[in-house]
Parts: structure tokens; sequence; C-alpha cells
């Protein structure tokens, strides 16, 4: 038989181990979904799905369970959407296992069986539990598997929970302008406090709506008691180089940016944008609506690998909590994007 267990594996620990043992037969195959895969540095999901991976990976083969599969599975905020990304990613499994009650009744819905199969200590077995452990110096290495233990140490995962934790009220909104009027878009920094905007284009004007031309920009914002900064050093346009390890990137431009991200003048920029957010509510701005086809994007990418959480104002109670992008490399505090 096929079987599918889905989790988020933050981390993996001796409970979900045991559960896999007890429900998989001999001749079983394994497919692990790791749910919530595009979320990380945050603190619900600290791990990335690669580190997750590991975890689950090692911990399986170092007990000799060698027929599995493990695959990401994206949050999509769509109930419709996910049961039709399980169809695709997983079309031929036996039987589902989770506790989830909201993924039981959506695979259910769809005709497959599901199990649920409680989980073993599970006061003390719980990635909430385990993370608040290591965040308060809790015993907290026997509950998870020494594979999962010298992923989370070779990380310095715990010092990571520790300072997401200790940042969360340090927080960067992001926003684009587009074309809305002025008085939209200051009620929208309203809507979300903002007390400092600050700009992230290269050239900061915009011959289309000149309500964002930088002296324009600056009155009415200060007519709103928001303040103005521009931080040349985090501005887009920049070229991409001839040797440049980011070709993960097909976009020339987001290429070209993540090239600039390993200079000083991208640093001194972060530098600085990080001083402000510890003094005040700080959004950064850009020319598109919607970051994903921006460099803010990018600039998101640096902010959460130094633990710092952001959220993308998409329109009036609609944002975004920014995750890694999928195919980054971390390296400390640099990135890279080269082709999988």
């Amino acid at each position: 038989m096929k079987l599918l267990f889905i989790g988020r594996f933050q981390p993996f620990h001796k409970g979900h181990l045991k559960l896999i043992r007890t429900i998989l037969g001999k001749d079983d195959k394994l497919v692990i979904g790791i749910g919530s895969s595009q979320y990380s540095f945050t603190e619900d999901n600290p791990f990335t799905s690669s580190e997750r991976r590991e975890m689950i990976a090692s911990s399986l083969t170092a007990t000799d369970i060698k027929n599995f599969n493990i695959v990401d599975i994206l949050d999509l905020h769509s109930n419709a959407r996910w049961s039709s990304l399980i169809g695709k990613l997983i079309p031929d499994f036996d039987a589902a296992y989770t506790n989830n009650p909201l993924v039981k009744s959506l695979l259910s819905d769809r005709g497959h069986t599901v199990r649920t199969v409680g989980l073993f200590g599970r006061k003390e077995l719980s990635g909430t539990s385990i993370r608040r452990k290591m965040r308060e110096a809790g015993a907290w290495t026997n509950l998870v598997t020494k594979e999962t233990c010298r992923v989370i140490n070779k990380l310095d995962g715990v010092n990571r929970i520790k300072s997401i934790h200790a940042q969360k009220s340090q927080r960067i909104f992001t926003i684009g302008h587009s074309t809305r009027p002025i008085n939209e878009f200051i009620a929208l920094l309203k809507e979300y406090y903002i007390d400092r905007l600050v700009d992230v284009r290269s050239i900061p004007r915009s011959l289309h709506n000149p309500q964002f031309e930088q002296s324009a920009l600056t009155n009415s914002l200060s007519g709103a008691g928001i303040r103005y900064v521009h931080i040349k050093g985090l501005g887009g346009l920049r070229p991409s180089q001839k040797d440049s390890i980011n070709l993960g990137w097909r976009n020339s431009s987001f290429r070209g940016f993540a090239d600039y991200m390993k200079e000083a003048g991208f640093y001194h920029g972060m530098s600085r944008l990080l001083f402000l957010s510890k003094k005040t509510r700080v959004a950064i701005m850009c020319g598109e609506a919607v970051p994903w086809r921006c460099h803010r994007s990018l600039i998101s990418d640096a902010l959460i690998i130094r633990r710092i959480p952001v959220t993308h104002i998409l329109d009036h109670n609609q944002t975004r909590e920014h995750s890694l992008t999928s195919f980054a490399v971390v390296k400390g505090n640099r990135i890279t994007y080269p082709t999988s």
C-alpha cells in the first residue's frame, strides 16, 4: 500500500517516528508531505522545507526505513486548490494519516481513505511544546531523534528560535504604490499603523503617478504624520553580472539585484533599514503593486534570514506573510539563488 502522512514537522520528533513505525507495514510505501512548506523563519515555522526534509530523511534512514518519499505541500489558502494539489502531487495513495480535522475533511470529500492515529506522548511530543522548551532552555533533545538534534545544532536552531521570538515585535511591512490615489495610499499606511515609509526605488519618481514623486510624496506623508526616507542602497535596477551565480532567477532584473546583494552598498542599506525599524513601525515601498514582481521580495528574503518577520500589504484587510524564496541558499546573512 502507498500511505500518505502529512505534517509540518517543526521539528520532526520521536512522536512522528513512532507513528510512522506503527502504521508502516513491511511492503508499504510511505509518502511524507511537508505541510506549510513555503514558510520558514517564523515563530510557528522556524525551519525551511529543506531543513525539515533533512531531519525526516536522516531519521528514517537511521532506523532502516527506506521505502519513503518526501514531497513539499504548499499552503494555498484555498481548500479546493489545496485538495487539487494533493491529487496532483500524490495521485494514487491508498490511505492518508492525519490528526488535522480540516485535512481529514478535505481528503475525505475527495473520496480518499483517511485514518486518524493519536500522536504518542502528545503533551510533550508536539512541535509547539518542543519549540517552547528550546526557547526557554528546557530539556528538548530527548524528545527528538538524534538526527533531528544534529540538524538543529548544525543550524544553530535554538538561537534561531530564541531570536525569532525576541524579535517578533520588530516587524517590517512592504507596500507597492501602483496607481493608487494618494489619500487611499495613506489610508493603507494608517490602517497598519506605519510611522515611517522607506522608499526603495532607485529613482524616487513616477512619470505616470506624480503623487509619488519624491517631494510630493514627502509633503503628503508629512501632513499625515508619517516620516519619509529614501534608501538608495536598497534600490533596484541593478545590472546582472556576467559570472552571476544567481541563475535561479530567469528574470534579469531580479538576478541583477541578487548579484548586488553581496555588495557593501546593500549591506549599508540593510543596516540603516534595520536601525530605523527598531525605532519606528516601518514599511518599505516600491512601485509594483504585488511583491512577487518587485525586488522588495528579495529585500524581504534578506530580512527574514536576519529573523525579522515581513508582512506584505496588498490591500485593505489583505496582507501576506513573506516566506523565503524556495530556491534560495542561505549561508549566514548571505543569500544566493542558484539553479536547482
